[in-house]
């Protein structure tokens, strides 16, 4: 069963890439999804938290499968279309 709507999900590392395991890791994952390698390496350098812009459900699990069969820890985190978000702003 696919998101509703206008559901959206980021993609997030949970762990960090060894330095001995980087420059591979990005080859992989570029490869994988098309882009340039270096791309990957400035991303994935030390990093912890999002790696995408909010992506449909197909296209979010695409890019968490391509990192996780790199041996990169990931997670999808799903969003509240942004209809239905409920508002965190106080008037004052």
């Amino acid at each position: 069963m696919g998101a509703v709507g206008g559901e959206r999900y980021v993609v997030e590392v949970t762990a960090t890439v060894s330095d001995a395991e980087l420059v591979r890791v990005a080859q992989v994952v570029a490869e994988e999804l098309g882009q340039v390698p270096e791309r990957f390496e400035v991303l994935l350098d030390g990093h912890i938290g999002p790696v995408t812009k909010p992506l449909p459900l197909v296209s979010a699990e695409r890019v968490t499968e391509v990192l996780r069969a790199a041996g990169v820890e990931a997670t999808m985190i799903g969003e509240v279309a942004p209809s239905s978000a409920p508002s965190t702003r106080r008037s004052g």
